[in-house]
């Protein structure tokens, strides 16, 4: 881990983990480590590099993607055929927490219960909104709320979905 990761402070639960990795499997047990320390949350597991076929229906006379293409037309692709703008979904998915929260007037602040889970609590009178990290989850004065879109932190700022930011009144 320290030669090929630069991680020389592994827990014993982490060195646990990567001893008891079936053959064949490791990448499942180094991952979730690395993917923790750098504040990285995943939706799947089994994603590579590799090109990737890719067969396309639509109906009508839209035009098709052919050859090898950018992973982002794909969705570019798709926006069109749906006649959706994910400019406008990234609008609601993707609001600026701590902006959003403030002009409202409520505090804002990072939390860390201390194993590595970073979350985004907000506060206004006697409303407490708690906003874990890489999930689809509020927690407004302990009771769970799921939304349709994640909190994302990028060690700079955190986005979460527009209706996180309706919590607050």
């Amino acid at each position: 881990m320290a030669t090929y990761f630069g991680i020389t402070d592994l827990t014993e639960e982490e060195i646990k983990t990567i001893k008891e990795a079936k053959a064949g499997s490791m990448n499942y047990a180094v991952g979730p480590i690395i993917s923790k320390r750098a504040h990285i949350g995943w939706t799947t597991g089994g994603h590579t590099g590799e090109d990737v076929v890719l067969y396309v229906y639509a109906p009508g006379s839209v035009e098709r993607p052919t050859g090898v293409i950018e992973n982002t037309d794909v969705a570019r692709y798709m926006e069109k055929v749906l006649g959706v703008s994910l400019d406008e979904v990234t609008k609601k998915l993707f609001v600026d927490a701590k902006a959003a929260f403030e002009a409202k007037g409520a505090k804002v602040e990072k939390a860390d219960d201390g194993n590595g889970n970073f979350s985004l609590v907000v506060i206004k009178g006697s409303t407490k909104v708690e906003l874990p990290f890489n999930t689809n989850i509020a927690i407004v004065d302990g009771k769970k709320v799921e939304m349709s879109g994640l909190i994302v932190d990028n060690g700079v700022k955190t986005y979460v979905p527009s209706e996180a930011v309706n919590l607050i009144k």
